[in-house]
């Protein structure tokens, strides 16, 4: 279709030549991984806000669980953080592009949903 547009048109770019006039070359990974530190810092503000609100405001807080159970928290949790760690690890190394990631997730998602713990039904 690319090509049709560009018989008909000579002088406006195609798809694949706007892509390196807008992100200058960079590759989607690349551009990816850009977002990481603004992503991270923004996180961290937003929770110190949080928490500041939280003591002004008078919140009521928890008492800490105690250390068995914590660590049957992180242990449950293990496969859950395995998903963004094989996401990232993936792109940075070149392993798969940022849209093949989504489908990685997907279907990741999908083991971790049907064969390593079952999804119960609602109703």
């Amino acid at each position: 279709m690319w090509r049709a547009t560009q018989n008909l048109f000579p002088r406006w770019p195609s798809g694949r030549n706007s892509y390196n006039l807008v992100a200058g070359g960079v590759s989607v990974g690349k551009l990816f991984l850009a977002g990481y530190i603004p992503g991270i810092a923004l996180g961290l503000s937003l929770s110190i806000v949080c928490y500041f609100i939280a003591l002004r405001r008078k919140f009521p807080c928890e008492k800490h669980p105690p250390l068995k159970e914590c660590v049957k928290i992180s242990v449950d949790g293990i496969f859950a953080l395995l998903a963004a760690l094989i996401i990232v690890v993936g792109i940075a190394a070149g392993i798969f592009t940022a849209t093949e990631a989504s489908a990685v997730a997907v279907m990741y998602g999908a083991f971790l949903g049907f064969v390593i713990e079952p999804i119960s039904k609602v109703c």
